[in-house]
C-alpha cells in the first residue's frame, strides 16, 4: 500500500507524542510526507527512524493561535506540495492551568481553544486547500472522544470539547458528497497516553477492574479512515475500545411541529456554490 501514498503528504497535529505519534509512525510506512504540529519536539528525533526524517517537518505551533496555523499551512505547502490529509490529534485533557473547576483563567477556557476551535479552524484551512488543489477524497480526521457521548462532572470542559468535535464532524458529513471531502472522527476509551499516566488524579480514577486501549489501536483506526477501509463516511463518529470498534450512531433526532427547517438544503447548496468559487478565486476548481 505504501506506494500508493508516494507524493502524499499529511498534517498531524499533536504528532509529537501519544495518538499522533503513532499515526506519524504509520502514514510514513505508508509513504507519506508529514508536517507535525506540536509545541515542542519532546523525543520525536529518536521516534522516527534516520531514513524517514527527510519525509518529517517539524513546525512549533500552538493549534489555538490562529495565525501560528495559517504559518504552519504555508509552510507546509512550501515544503511538500498539496496538502492530502490532515489529522487534528492536538489536545489537552482538562488540565489544571484550564479547568472549569478550578477556574484558574480569567479571559478564555484553553481547553476549548485546543481541542474545538484549534480543530474546527484547521479543519476550515484543511477544506480550503484541498479545493484550491482539485483535490476529491481529500480526508480530514477530527479526535473526539467517548467524553463526547457521555456527562463527566469531573471534566466539563474537556466533555463539552468533545461533544463539540462530535457535533462539528457530524456537521461536516455533507462536504464528501459535494465535494469530495470527507471529514471523520474517531472517538477513542481510555487510552494508555501522557494525558493520563502522567496525571496522578486521572490516573486514580481508574482501578485494576479497567482496561487501557493503546495509541496503536487508534492510530490504526484513523489509518483505516484515511485509506478508506470499512466504507467510513464523512461525517461519521467512531468509537474504538479495547479491541472493539463502532460507529456512534446520531441521537434521536428532534421531530415534529417546531422542529423543522424545510429550506435548510437551498441554503447548503448555496454554501458549497460559496466553496467552490473560493477555490476558483485562488486559482484551483472544485471537483464536483
Amino acid at each position: 500500500m505504501a506506494e500508493q501514498s508516494v507524493s502524499r503528504t499529511a498534517i498531524v497535529t499533536g504528532g509529537a507524542s501519544g495518538i499522533s505519534l503513532c499515526v506519524v509512525k504509520l502514514l510514513l510506512k505508508e509513504g507519506y510526507r508529514i508536517s507535525i504540529l506540536d509545541l515542542s519536539e519532546g523525543d520525536l528525533s529518536n521516534e522516527i527512524s534516520t531514513a524517514d526524517k527527510s519525509r518529517v517537518l517539524f513546525l512549533s505551533c500552538d493549534v489555538s493561535n490562529w495565525a501560528t496555523v495559517r504559518k504552519a499551512f504555508e509552510d507546509t505547502r512550501e515544503a511538500f506540495g498539496q496538502i492530502n490529509v490532515v489529522v487534528n490529534g492536538a489536545g489537552v485533557y482538562e488540565p489544571k492551568w484550564s479547568s472549569f473547576w478550578e477556574a484558574t483563567e480569567t479571559e478564555t477556557y484553553k481547553t476549548v481553544d485546543i481541542n474545538l476551535s484549534g480543530s474546527i479552524y484547521i479543519t476550515r484551512l484543511a477544506i480550503r486547500d484541498f479545493i484550491r488543489s482539485r483535490l476529491a477524497g481529500a480526508t480530514v480526521v477530527n479526535l473526539s472522544s467517548v467524553a463526547g457521548q457521555r456527562a463527566s462532572f469531573y471534566c466539563p470542559l474537556y466533555t463539552a470539547s468533545k461533544w463539540g468535535i462530535s457535533g462539528f464532524t457530524r456537521a461536516m458529513g455533507t462536504l464528501e458528497d459535494q465535494l469530495g471531502i470527507r471529514v471523520v472522527a474517531i472517538a477513542p476509551g481510555i487510552v494508555k497516553t501522557p494525558l493520563w499516566t502522567r496525571n496522578a488524579e486521572k490516573i486514580s480514577m481508574l482501578s485494576e477492574m479497567d482496561e487501557w486501549v493503546t495509541p496503536e489501536e487508534v492510530a490504526e483506526a484513523i489509518l483505516d479512515v484515511i485509506k478508506g477501509a470499512h466504507e467510513y463516511r464523512g461525517g461519521d463518529v467512531i468509537e474504538v475500545l479495547k479491541n472493539r470498534r463502532r460507529l456512534v450512531p446520531l441521537a434521536e433526532l428532534p421531530s415534529g411541529p417546531g422542529s423543522t427547517a424545510s429550506n435548510s438544503s437551498a441554503v447548503c447548496a448555496s454554501i458549497v456554490e460559496q466553496l467552490v468559487r473560493e477555490g476558483e478565486s485562488q486559482g484551483g476548481r472544485a471537483m464536483l
